[in-house]
């Protein structure tokens, strides 16, 4: 029996929610997120770089994002498989690195780099890229200095936060 309608309605949305149990999601993005991203793309190809779980591909998907791609630079054993299998995002990749990937070089692409770990491929990254691929940082304000310490960026204004725990949204110069 369920305490009160709020503990039911928890217990109900619990068992919707398409996460995997136990699976690692650092990066949970509110609805108004979603929506601005899939405006702010305007068709390009996202480019999820370091997807983990794959829930950030998961919600643009079922938005109604088409041109979806995710790159995981540091798959880890069972990943992969959970990434495609749980949240069926086509065309997610493995990759040794991000940096020189050739499709960080596409102009036409939006790159989204979302709660990263902090050792330092993100910035390497952004270093080593050539082409014009536009880049979005999503992350807490107190990691811009630990993952972003030598890059120029600019904050971007958005509706509310862009995840669940305050995240911000920076646009990272060329």
């Amino acid at each position: 029996m369920h305490a009160s309608l709020f503990d039911l309605q928890r217990d109900l949305l619990a068992m919707l929610d398409p996460r995997p149990a136990g699976g690692a999601i650092f990066f949970d993005p509110t609805d108004a997120f979603i929506d601005w991203l899939i405006a702010y793309a305007d068709g390009r190809l996202i480019i999820e770089l370091g997807p983990g779980e794959g829930w950030l591909l998961h919600r643009l998907a079922s938005a109604g994002k088409a041109m979806l791609m995710g790159i995981e630079i540091m798959p880890r054993v069972g990943r992969y498989e959970n990434l495609v299998r749980t949240f069926d995002v086509p065309r997610c990749i493995m990759a040794d690195s991000a940096v020189g990937h050739p499709l960080l070089d596409e102009s036409g692409a939006l790159v989204i780099v979302a709660r990263p770990d902090h050792s330092g491929w993100v910035e390497a990254m952004l270093e080593a890229r050539e082409g014009s691929a536009e880049v979005l940082y999503v992350g807490l304000p107190k990691n811009l200095s630990r993952d972003l310490p030598n890059t120029l960026f600019e904050t971007i204004q958005i509706p509310g936060p862009a995840g669940r725990e305050g995240e911000i949204v920076v646009r990272i110069e060329p």
